[in-house]
Order: C-alpha cells, then structure tokens, then sequence
C-alpha cells in the first residue's frame, strides 16, 4: 500500500515540479534576454552620446581653427596701404 502511494504521489507531483521547473527556467531566459536588450540599448545610448561628444569636438575645433586663421588674414586685406 505505501508503494503505490509513493509511486501515485510521484506520478501526481512529477509534472508539476517539472512544469514549475519550465516556468522558472522560462522566467530566467527571459529576465537574461531581458537585461541583453537593456544592455544593448544602453550601449547604443552611450555610443549616441560619444558620438555627439565628438561632434561637438570637431566643431569646437573647426571654430577655433577658423579664429586662428581669421587672425593670421592681413588687416587690410593686402591693399597697400597710402600716406
């Protein structure tokens, strides 16, 4: 009697555990596939942010550069200047 017991409990329990199993694997593929998409966006984020760091380099480099030449230019545009 307590055999066929054991083995009905085992039966009876056997697809639940193992379907509780399935779901909190499930759970965490899905909380790792989760965290890969948040981190690829926030790569993606930083990568923007780097991106327009650089432009704004550039450009502050381009503007600094045009002063400099501004100032390199003769004051009188190369006119000959008259007495």
């Amino acid at each position: 009697m307590k055999k066929i017991l054991i083995l009905v409990v085992l039966l009876l329990g056997s697809p639940v555990f193992a379907q509780n199993l399935w779901d909190n694997q499930n759970n965490l593929w899905g909380n790792q596939s989760n965290q890969n998409r948040q981190s690829h966006f926030e790569q993606q984020q930083q990568m923007q942010r780097l991106i327009e760091q650089e432009r704004q380099e550039q450009q502050r480099l381009r503007e600094s550069q045009q002063r400099m030449d501004n100032l390199r230019q003769p004051i009188f545009n190369n006119k000959p200047m008259r007495f």
